[in-house]
């Protein structure tokens, strides 16, 4: 059980005292009556009969107060009735409830007007301010008597400067005070103002009186703590459904990070994942724009500018990624926000709560609130993973938004890795060009010098042999020795030069190697990929194999990245006649978005891509064919003849 729950029991403990206290009150109203009879045979002089009707009309008074008090709906209704009937009981003209206090910087107590009833024709004491407060100051006599619990009867007469004016100012000619207490302790009073006749009240009127005053007084502090503990319990029930809230938002950003780690790491296409992952950040955050935005050129302490690498918009939402003025975003004069931003865990608010260097840039594509959250990589600021609202401006928690830490690392790390990959792949695709250049250099000049020259001592030596005749069987011998020499040369000259190229194994099954290739490239993804052989299959040459390989590869990737293929079908056909010779034709066709191909692959307005696969087959002295339209997908030829 909780503080506050164990507070809330000792109050509602308290309550039922006081309610049991009220009860008890009713009881004691017979006491009350024998006091009064006891009085009006104490006081002969008086009227038998009306003192008995003054009492009778206290008692019934008491009685049905106590129960108003304690069954009335509406507690303000009840106490102004209980009033009124105290007054009409009475015969006067005002009767008012007083509460007393003393604030702690002040030396004397202070009272002030809760509820009262007037008759017709009286002024109210609450309609005028200066009357509905005061202090005790020249009456504390007056409070020491309530101190005791001593009812007080003056006229307006005795009483001292200023309470005299204030009470003449009222109308008053007599007035009774009787002290209300509550749990032991002066509370108020109840104050009774004769204001046209003045009447004597008894004793035994006056203790009745007590009875009512303090069933008032507990029944008004009862109403207190009853409003408490509904404000209490308000409160409490507000801040559940809050914290509740901020549990089901950080719940659902959680789960938005694990899909976003799961996404970036299983997309085949790694811009569509991180895309993907800013959209369901975007959503979770019910906003309209999540961007990442990257530090630029930091060699200075703090980026001079940032750039938007990554963008999710709503529908119907400015994309900043796109915008002419607001894609980078200058840092010159903000230098001393960024040293406070880099050093938190993030900011946010409404445009005006951002330095202004900023506004125009946030206003061009009409952000009403924006919050960031740092992307840190090896302890350094990396960027910001950001979010815009361009519609109602939302009061996003920061303690909430440290949640999507995890999330924005998760999105640089994952940018920067898919860098750091591509540059290493092209480092090594350089690298290996080099490599296979530098071979292909060496093997040329191989073939054109030493192959060459050992072939033409071969043939001059075979030419020489006829003029030579066979006079000279040594010399024949010398030149035939020559030439075995020469060819020897050459053989050892063939085999260096093929020593360079790759081995023919490697390249030897193509089929399958282009089937590898689609399959490695279209893994986890709805590809659906088919490699059919036609024909009888033999080896080919080397350098024929390694670019139709490449060639196909590059096919592959471009049906994948920008024809979006849902198949990709891939024929294989070797040609083998006895009048045309040798010949393989590789076809590549998918289903994708298609393309207006270029007139000439060379001219390099299709793309790198088609220029390298142009190249790849004038090396090999291949035909490329390229057939393909918008929204009916493509076809890669390529026929080689092999001599």
């Amino acid at each position: 059980m909780t503080t506050d729950s164990i507070r809330w029991l000792e109050k509602l403990s308290a309550l039922e005292q006081e309610n049991a206290l009220l009860q008890s009150r009713l009881e004691t109203c017979k006491t009350s009556f024998a006091l009064l009879q006891a009085e009006v045979m104490g006081y002969q002089h008086l009227d038998e009969q009306a003192c008995k009707q003054a009492r009778d009309r206290l008692l019934e008074i008491t009685a049905i107060a106590a129960n108003t008090l304690l069954t009335a709906e509406n507690f303000d209704d009840a106490i102004n009735s209980v009033l009124g009937m105290i007054g009409e009981g009475l015969e006067t003209d005002r009767v008012t409830v007083i509460e007393i206090f003393k604030p702690l910087s002040a030396l004397l107590s202070q009272w002030q007007v809760l509820y009262e009833w007037t008759s017709p024709g009286t002024p109210a004491q609450m309609s005028n301010p200066d009357w509905i407060r005061g202090t005790f100051e020249g009456i504390e006599d007056l409070y020491d008597q309530f101190f005791e619990g001593q009812p007080v009867h003056r006229s307006t007469d005795t009483m001292t400067e200023p309470f005299q004016s204030v009470q003449a100012q009222l109308g008053v000619k007599e007035l009774y005070a009787i002290p209300i207490s509550v749990n032991g302790h002066l509370w108020g009073i109840v104050g009774v103002d004769d204001c046209r006749v003045t009447k004597q009240r008894s004793k035994a009127e006056l203790s009745t009186l007590k009875i009512t005053s303090d069933c008032i007084g507990s029944a008004i502090e009862r109403q207190r703590n009853q409003q408490l503990l509904l404000q209490t319990e308000q409160q409490r029930v507000a801040e559940l459904a809050q914290a509740n809230e901020i549990l089901q938002a950080r719940d659902r950003l959680l789960e938005a990070t694990a899909i976003a780690a799961n996404t970036l790491l299983s997309a085949p296409n790694f811009d569509d994942a991180v895309n993907t992952v800013l959209r369901l950040i975007g959503e979770a955050l019910d906003t309209d724009r999540v961007k990442v935005l990257e530090c630029m050129d930091n060699a200075l302490p703090y980026p001079s500018y940032f750039a938007i690498s990554h963008e999710w918009v709503r529908e119907g939402v400015i994309p900043q990624l796109s915008h002419p003025s607001s894609s980078q975003i200058s840092s010159d004069g903000a230098e001393s926000f960024l040293h406070q931003l880099f050093q938190s865990d993030g900011f946010g608010g409404v445009l005006k709560e951002w330095p202004e260097v900023f506004w125009e840039a946030f206003e061009a594509v009409q952000a009403k609130a924006i919050y960031c959250v740092p992307i840190r990589l090896e302890g350094q600021i990396w960027g910001f993973l950001i979010f815009d609202d361009c519609r109602d401006v939302k009061q996003r928690d920061m303690s909430e938004l440290s949640v999507l830490k995890i999330a924005a690392n998760c999105i640089g790390s994952a940018i920067q890795q898919q860098r750091t990959q591509q540059a290493l792949i092209k480092a090594e695709q350089a690298k290996q060009s080099a490599i296979l250049e530098e071979r292909n250099r060496m093997a040329g000049e191989l073939h054109d010098t030493l192959a060459q020259s050992f072939t033409g001592i071969s043939l001059q030596l075979e030419a020489a042999k006829p003029l030579l005749g066979e006079s000279s069987p040594t010399l024949s011998s010398i030149l035939n020795h020559l030439k075995d020499l020469a060819d020897a040369g050459l053989e050892a000259a063939r085999q260096s030069v093929w020593a360079l190229y790759p081995a023919t194994t490697d390249y030897a099954d193509l089929a399958q190697l282009l089937y590898e290739s689609l399959e490695v490239m279209s893994r986890n993804t709805a590809t659906r990929i088919e490699v059919n052989v036609h024909g009888s299959p033999y080896v080919l040459p080397i350098f024929v194999s390694m670019n139709l390989l490449r060639i196909g590869q590059e096919a592959i990737t471009n049906a994948l990245k920008h024809g979006q293929a849902q198949t990709i079908t891939i024929d294989l056909t070797y040609e083998d006649d006895s009048k045309t010779g040798q010949g393989i034709l590789l076809t590549i066709c998918d289903d994708g978005c298609g393309f207006m191909p270029p007139i000439d692959p060379k001219a390099g307005n299709g793309g790198f891509g088609l220029v390298s696969m142009s190249e790849r087959c004038n090396r090999i002295g291949a035909q490329l064919s390229i057939t393909s339209a918008l929204g009916e997908g493509t076809q890669v030829s390529i026929q080689a003849f092999l001599i």
